[in-house]
């Protein structure tokens, strides 16, 4: 299924799975320690103002399996920080299809990796 569902949404869909998919996904940036929490309190109102928003939408996998998928909202940022400081590296889409045409063409054997959290870093 292609469908994700917001998150209020999905734990009333998903129930218990989707608390623990969500639970999963939270673990996830804690161990990696991707984000340091603020007590919202001691924050001055422009840093309120322009801090990301993180949001988690609930999905079900093909193999049944309900996964959580979490989203930061940079937007806010983007005032104030420059592209360099928040944008991800990614491949450029044409040098992607050129690699793999010249791939097929001098047939080369060619592996695949998934790194996870690949570009999360403390912030």
């Amino acid at each position: 299924m292609l469908t994700q569902h917001s998150l209020k949404k999905g734990l009333k869909i998903f129930g218990e799975a989707g608390i623990s998919a969500v639970i999963d996904e939270l673990k996830q940036l804690h161990s990696r320690e991707v984000l340091e929490p603020k007590i919202r309190d001691e924050l001055t109102i422009d840093k309120r103002r322009n801090a990301s928003r993180y949001s988690i939408f609930l999905k079900q996998e093909n193999s049944g399996q309900i996964k959580g998928r979490g989203y930061a909202d940079i937007r806010p940022q983007c005032r104030y920080m420059s592209k360099e400081d928040t944008s991800s590296q990614t491949v450029a889409v044409e040098s992607l299809m050129w690699s793999c045409t010249i791939d097929a063409e001098e047939q080369r054997h060619v592996a695949t990796a998934d790194i996870p959290v690949a570009f999360m870093k403390k912030i």
